[in-house]
């Protein structure tokens, strides 16, 4: 059986004073799940569903720090709570708390860039342009789907994505040209910019900042 767990919820609690931002899944596809609004308990909850072998599943959340003095601060306590087939129906949670160091200015420019999560929040970021475009479509407002278009090849080229590349280049030829996009054309689009390699991985789930 491909399902290794059932029923997965992924909740997160920010810590004092940490404010949310955008959320996106990246793995096992992009999506961009909108901007988390906590609960009276401070807490985001999103539903994972059936979990499968050999697939990563991956969430991107943006918060923003308060200002503090150097040191550590928890920002974020996730819990994944899942039921794994087969025992007898069992709720398991698993949890992992995210911290940030508040360092100097100075340590700040030694500091390395995470290669991996730049790329994701690239391509999320595409998803997140993608239905802009379809956004600034529905309302004729041609101009801002121009102007979203471009930004879509700069993230692109900066993603070495050069096949959504080459289609939203497509896309800005048939704007400038016809004045307008069909919407089976603006649907194909969304859906090729959800579409990323999955990977086998170890963990049963990672949470990024």
């Amino acid at each position: 059986d491909s399902i290794m767990a059932t029923d997965a919820r992924l909740t997160l609690q920010l810590g004092p004073g940490v404010q949310a931002r955008q959320a996106y899944k990246s793995s096992p596809e992009c999506a961009n799940l909108g901007v988390m609004e906590p609960d009276e308990q401070g807490e985001v909850s999103f539903i994972v569903g059936h979990i499968e072998r050999e697939k990563t599943y991956e969430f991107l959340c943006e918060v923003v720090a308060p200002p503090r003095e150097v040191g550590s601060l928890d920002v974020i306590f996730a819990r994944l709570h899942y039921r794994v087939p087969g025992e007898a129906d069992e709720l398991v949670e698993q949890e992992v708390c995210l911290s940030v160091d508040y360092v100097t200015a100075q340590q700040a420019e030694s500091t390395q860039v995470d290669v991996e999560l730049e790329r994701d929040f690239r391509e999320v970021t595409i998803v997140r342009l993608t239905e802009d475009l379809n956004a600034a479509e529905r309302r004729g407002d041609h101009t801002q789907a121009m102007h979203v278009l471009h930004d879509l090849v700069d993230h692109c080229e900066k993603n070495d994505n050069t096949g959504l590349q080459r289609r939203f280049e497509t896309l800005m030829r048939t704007l400038d040209t016809q004045g307008r996009l069909s919407q089976e054309t603006l649907n194909a689009c969304l859906v090729a910019s959800t579409t990323v390699k999955s990977d086998t991985a170890e963990p049963l789930y990672e949470v990024h900042l």
